[in-house]
């Protein structure tokens, strides 16, 4: 087997909560500031909390830090987030994916800059939760992504080397935390945000099309050994 283990970001992966995200902090914001577009809003997707509230303190400049701003919102998004229904961000193949992974005898992990609370909230949601292994909140690591340590720590609790582990990511920063990890990248192409995403080492428009290419993977090293 080429890769042993195979770990996803969340949001934006395998859930596409982003539009969901962004519409709540649009709404907080617009009342903050109400020249602010939604598109203006785009470049915090895939962010960590504290570079995304950096980003909107400068937009909102309302003379507050963006320390309080989240402060102020963190309250409203945990009573939104709350009453979501994660199950229908679900992205259609997903389940189908971690089952036939799981069968395969991959190892299988969440790497995600969210909290660890609402990972596991919308994982069990989701019913994705039982196929993993391990489930790594960035407020967990010294540094969040781009930083190379929630890739490294979930590479060291599934008990494989990062050279055997295949990430499934979509924004810049998590494409990046992974490859400072020296980890192979698969990126989820999503046209409504211009991800960069020229750093993956693959490119995908469906999660399940990862098997394909972790099935080709295995084909090419098995091929090597028999010559």
């Amino acid at each position: 087997m080429g890769f042993q283990a195979v770990i996803f970001d969340m949001d934006g992966v395998l859930i596409d909560s982003e539009p969901f995200y962004l519409k709540e902090r649009y709404k907080f914001i617009k009342n903050k500031n109400p020249s602010i577009s939604i598109e203006k809003l785009f470049p915090v997707v895939g962010l960590s909390t504290e570079d995304a509230w950096k980003y909107i303190a400068s937009i909102v400049h309302n003379g507050q830090s963006w320390e309080e701003l989240l402060k102020e919102y963190t309250p409203i998004a945990e009573t939104a987030y709350l009453k979501a229904d994660y199950k229908k961000l679900l992205r259609g193949d997903v389940l189908e994916t971690l089952q036939n992974l799981s069968e395969q005898g991959y190892r299988l992990g969440v790497a995600s800059a969210n909290s660890q609370i609402l990972i596991r909230r919308i994982l069990k949601q989701t019913d994705a939760f039982s196929f993993l292994d391990v489930i790594i909140s960035g407020e967990e690591c010294r540094e969040n992504k781009p930083a190379p340590d929630i890739y490294l720590k979930a590479a060291e609790e599934l008990g494989i080397c990062r050279s055997k582990c295949f990430v499934v990511e979509d924004s810049f920063c998590g494409i990046m935390a992974a490859k400072r990890a020296n980890m192979t990248v698969a990126a989820l192409s999503d046209k409504r945000f211009s991800f960069q995403q020229e750093r993956a080492d693959y490119q995908i428009n469906t999660i399940y099309e990862i098997i394909k290419i972790l099935r080709k993977v295995d084909e090419n090293e098995n091929s090597y050994f028999e010559q």
